[in-house]
């Protein structure tokens, strides 16, 4: 209906999974590399999930369209099959013809065949989407299939596609045999903000060749924020925007076209169920939600733990949080080089300077731009997209301020005295609140980089960063500071206070992934969990009341290498100690 009107040659965000609208995001990038190499190197069994929506079968069709001719393959993608229905499917793709529909006949016949396959120098392999409806005794199959071997050799390779209830299968006792052959297993995450705007562009592109749809920054957060970087609901809220700019008669797609397109796609309850399509039967849907969105965070790659020096107890049960706009966690998580972060400072850096360098840098600092110049070189630091709007310098009190601020670019804000020990164990870059000359208002600087001596500073005249002595910030702040941190879990209260099962399920989930293996998965913060969250905080200088408040989660993201979080400590000058679990 639309596509005459802007220049289209098709419909950019249909369903179906076209291999032309392929978009490479940094996760099915790496997906497609480890399932190349693994296949190169003839192991047996590779395990891919994804959220619904994520692009699964369009990176199995992908994958497969690029196989060279050195490769036979065959493609299940119903797996709703008994065991000798699965065999007769596989060989039914490699056309392989049986005089009989008896199991052994069938795997005697798969046999001599990639025997013969062996003999000219071709892989083989089997590919199974939606892998997760795979019965108990299916998956036993699949097991015996991979002992097809020779003495050097495995025969058949295995690469089994699914929702993440398939990884909770291979993980239960029954199957831990085929657990064990598993050589690779990678998950597919959601889109960050950045890749969902050149999703966006890119299937735009691919259906225009430069056509005339352009979409406003706000469209981007507001599709961004409803689809969670889901690549099915990014396509449903597209199309539904361009057949709603196109009843408007009007090219752009404008944040309110977009929300505009949301209010109908949620009245018909379309994007619930979309959201809700993949979940298994017999959990509750909310909670199985909850789990795969922590799964999306955290089980891509294993971080080291990094031990900070225990000083004297901080309350945190006055500290209040906010949470975060879902729409500015451009960068929430991927690998990162802390220290190559620390070191890669965005301007030039001064000579150590003295307690009168700094107080000629607070006498010229513009104290109506001070507190936006701090959250923006934050927003930066954070790798996400700087710019408040105008309308919060109307906001007298610096906290609410600060807090009002953080939710806009993404990040949560918690106030605290100005303690450097405290300030190095959150290791976080942090506002601090400074004395202004002959001023009754206070200024703000933020803490870029803490060492055993000095602090490094920014932003001063210039846009530049000044080194001080740490006694000279402590000398010039009125003692006041303000850390803003990324929700990543995105739970609003204090846990168990003020949250949900699904909320408990989701700690233990990540304190067993940061090393507490006697923690075990179930919807009640038991003893275990609350003796490991007070390890935590005793490690961290907090007090050790088990509830897990703002500042207990920024010491438990800490805790995770693999999160882009930006610290102020660099590794070398960290107190180095053994694993909290040990």
């Amino acid at each position: 209906m639309y596509k005459k009107f802007f220049s289209l040659r098709e419909r950019p965000f249909k369903l179906v999974p076209d291999p032309e609208y392929y978009y490479l995001s940094r996760s099915h990038e790496e997906a497609m590399a480890h399932l190349t190499y693994t296949i190169s190197q003839g192991d047996g069994f590779v395990e891919i999930t994804g959220e619904v929506g994520t692009g699964k079968t369009m990176l199995c069709r992908v994958f497969l369209e690029n196989l060279d001719d050195q490769t036979e393959a065959a493609y299940i993608f119903n797996p709703k099959l008994g065991p000798s229905q699965l065999l007769k499917a596989i060989n039914d793709e490699f056309n392989i013809e049986t005089d009989s529909d008896d199991t052994k006949a069938q795997i005697d016949a798969l046999n001599r065949y990639l025997m013969q396959k062996k003999v000219e120098g071709k892989r083989v392999i089997v590919l199974i989407d939606e892998a997760q409806n795979l019965a108990r005794n299916v998956m036993e199959q699949l097991r015996l299939l991979s002992n097809l071997e020779t003495s050097k050799f495995k025969l058949l390779q295995i690469i089994l596609v699914g929702q993440p209830e398939l990884g909770e299968m291979l993980d239960s006792y029954e199957l831990r045999q085929l657990r064990q052959r598993i050589t690779l297993n990678c998950h597919i995450a959601p889109l960050p903000f950045k890749e969902v705007r050149e999703y966006i562009d890119h299937r735009i592109h691919v259906a225009a060749g430069g056509g005339l749809v352009e979409f406003s920054r706000d469209a981007y957060r507001q599709i961004y924020k409803y689809s969670t970087g889901i690549p099915r609901l990014i396509n449903i809220v597209c199309d539904r925007s361009l057949l709603t700019a196109y009843g408007l008669n009007q090219k752009k797609i404008t944040g309110g076209v977009a929300q505009a397109a949301i209010r109908e796609l949620s009245g018909r309850g379309e994007l619930t169920r979309f959201r809700l399509g993949g979940v298994a039967k017999g959990l509750a849907a909310v909670g199985v939600a909850a789990i795969v969105a922590f799964l999306i965070f955290l089980l891509f790659h294993q971080g080291s733990l990094n031990p900070i020096k225990l000083l004297q107890p901080i309350n945190e049960q006055n500290q209040q949080e906010t949470r975060p706009d879902p729409s500015a966690l451009e960068a929430a998580i991927h690998p990162a080089d802390k220290t190559a972060q620390l070191e890669t400072l965005p301007s030039q850096i001064t000579a150590v300077g003295t307690g009168t360098d700094l107080l000629a840098y607070l006498e010229d600092m513009d104290v109506r731009s001070a507190r936006h110049l701090a959250i923006d070189f934050i927003a930066e630091l954070w790798g996400l997209e700087a710019g408040i709007p105008a309308e919060l310098d109307e906001v007298a009190d610096n906290f609410e301020f600060f807090k009002h601020a953080g939710d806009w670019v993404g990040l949560s804000v918690v106030r605290a005295n100005f303690d450097l020990g405290f300030i190095k164990r959150m290791n976080l870059p942090t506002i601090v609140e400074m004395k202004l000359p002959g001023k009754q208002v206070p200024g703000f600087l933020t803490i870029r980089k803490v060492t055993d001596e000095n602090i490094t500073l920014g932003r001063v005249r210039g846009n530049r960063l000044i080194t001080v002595p740490s006694e000279v910030l402590k000398e010039q702040s009125t003692g006041t500071v303000y850390i803003p941190w990324m929700n990543f879990l995105g739970h609003k209260g204090p846990i168990p206070n003020q949250e949900p099962h699904e909320s408990v399920i989701m700690l233990k989930m990540y304190l067993k992934e940061i090393g507490f293996p006697r923690v075990g998965v179930s919807p009640f913060y038991d003893e275990n969990t609350e003796q490991a969250v007070k390890q935590i905080q005793g490690k961290y200088g907090l007090v050790a009341d088990g509830i897990v408040g703002p500042l207990t989660k920024v010491a438990l993201f800490n805790e995770y290498a693999a999160l882009n979080v930006p610290h102020i400590v660099s590794e070398s000058d960290d107190s180095q100690g053994k694993d909290l679990a040990d």
